[in-house]
């Protein structure tokens, strides 16, 4: 008899280690337990052609954020989550578009729920240059947003865009000086004094030298060495442009006189095309064609050897393209208009109308990248177009925002930046619009920023969307 007992007590004993094994593995509350976390979300290299090595992502109270390389297709990756609960939706393993925001649902044990959003972006891996109205530039870690380095020039940068040329970064200011920095530390390399203010003015870089030229009473056109700030050659005109495109030789240059072109060798002048009002923007130069607006059509397109007019937009809408400048992709001109805050798309060959898109003001210089066009508009909204029919993709405001109709956006990676006029610096997601960073500057950030990846790749944005 006593033998039997301790048998069966024997049997009780091994049978609550048990017990505990079990209710651990639900998260420690038995049947009604409320865990559901995830604990881990990789990208293993295994399961992801175009992945080198496995990457994790951080994991916060309901956001799960993960940087991929820039170049990596983000439509079909492929996940390994662990996790508490009973159960995951969508499941680990399962390949999903990360291009959007997806949400994870995980189940717990008691039947209570929770979503993790997990956003995927590629990581630039470089640095955002952007001037302000403060007067200073600034480099930001292009991931994070994050101040890399600050350089003060003397007077204010308004809509002058940063540009980049074998490890420096230039930059005009309202000081009348054209500045060279050190683009890793910040440090000034040269400077040079021009004769007037050049806060609106983005310097075209071509073969090492650097093009610009300025309007006070009496214009003036500069070509300096890159490298060293030495004078080219310096030529004075009466009405001269501050953005220049450069094509076979000749730059091109809009100006409230009209559109002229000049020899890029020494400055001479080359062809005027017509005396319309034009404005700021970059013409856009491809395939020896010139397109650019005017005060008195949406766009037109000239032959850019000869001068000869090819199509001026006749369709019946009258609009000011003069603070905007115009971008190409796939056979169809994009431009922005002031006069009737429209917003256009037209066929390169023909000038007619693809489609329009009703905004209420100013309309920033356009660019395209991933089937989508975007421009800012003074309507306090960064847009993102379907390039293909107009469709509005999605749009950010803020309430600070009087106005981004001036200020031009850069696409590097599956990331868009811009300034604007409540001082700050915006990183968003191009394919959702949410807002990856924000940097705060000390005054209103007007112009474009130069975004300069860790391998070189450089994306500038200029005034027209062609330079992207």
């Amino acid at each position: 008899m006593k033998r039997f007992i301790a048998v069966i007590g024997l049997l009780f004993m091994l049978t609550i280690p048990s017990c505990k094994k079990s209710d651990s593995a639900n998260g420690g509350g038995g049947s009604n337990s409320s865990s559901k976390s995830i604990t881990s979300f990789v990208f293993k290299a295994a399961d992801n052609p175009g992945l080198t090595s496995d990457i994790s992502g951080t994991i916060g109270a309901d956001t799960i954020l993960v940087s991929v390389p820039n170049g990596v297709s983000l439509i079909s990756l492929k996940p390994t989550i662990v996790h508490t609960g009973a159960s995951i939706s969508p499941g680990s393993g399962i390949a999903q578009d990360f291009s959007v925001i997806v949400g994870y649902t995980v189940a717990a044990a008691d039947n209570t729920t929770k979503i993790y959003k997990v956003n995927v972006r590629s990581s630039v891996g470089g640095t955002v240059y952007i001037g302000s109205n403060d007067g200073k530039l600034y480099a930001l870690d292009a991931d994070n947003g994050s101040l890399k380095w600050s350089f003060a020039t003397g007077g204010a940068i308004n809509t002058a865009s940063p540009t980049y040329y074998n490890g420096n970064v230039f930059i005009c200011s309202a000081d009348r000086y054209l500045y060279a920095l050190d683009a890793a530390t910040g440090v000034l390399k040269w400077k040079f004094l021009t004769a007037g203010d050049i806060s609106d003015v983005t310097p075209t870089l071509y073969n090492g030298n650097l093009y610009f030229g300025i309007s006070p009473a009496g214009g003036s056109l500069y070509s300096l060495n890159a490298q060293t700030g030495s004078v080219n050659w310096q030529r004075s005109y009466s009405s001269n442009p501050a953005n220049l495109t450069i094509y076979n030789g000749m730059a091109y240059a809009a100006q409230f006189g009209g559109l002229s072109s000049f020899d890029i060798t020494n400055g001479s002048g080359g062809l005027f095309f017509y005396n319309w009002i034009c404005g700021p923007g970059n013409p856009l130069v491809v395939n020896g064609v010139v397109y650019l607006g005017t005060e008195a059509s949406v766009t037109r397109a000239n032959n850019a050897i000869t001068g000869a007019s090819i199509w001026i937009y006749s369709g019946g809408l009258t609009d000011n393209c003069q603070y905007s400048g115009p971008t190409v992709k796939n056979g169809i001109i994009y431009n922005g208009g002031a006069l009737t805050g429209k917003f256009y798309a037209m066929d390169s060959a023909t000038g007619i109308m693809r489609w329009s898109y009703q905004g209420s003001g100013l309309f920033s210089s356009p660019m395209v990248a991933n089937n989508t066009v975007y421009s800012g508009n003074s309507d306090s909204y960064f847009y993102a177009f379907d390039a293909n029919s107009g469709t509005v993709k999605w749009r950010f405001g803020d309430p600070g925002i009087r106005s981004v109709g001036t200020n031009n956006g850069t696409v590097a990676g599956n990331m868009v930046y811009f300034g604007s006029y409540n001082k700050n610096v915006y990183c968003l997601n191009a394919v959702t619009g949410t807002v990856n960073w924000q940097f705060t500057t000390g005054g209103t950030v007007y112009g474009g920023p130069c975004i300069v990846t860790n391998n070189q790749v450089v994306y500038h944005p200029g005034l027209s969307g062609e330079q992207q």
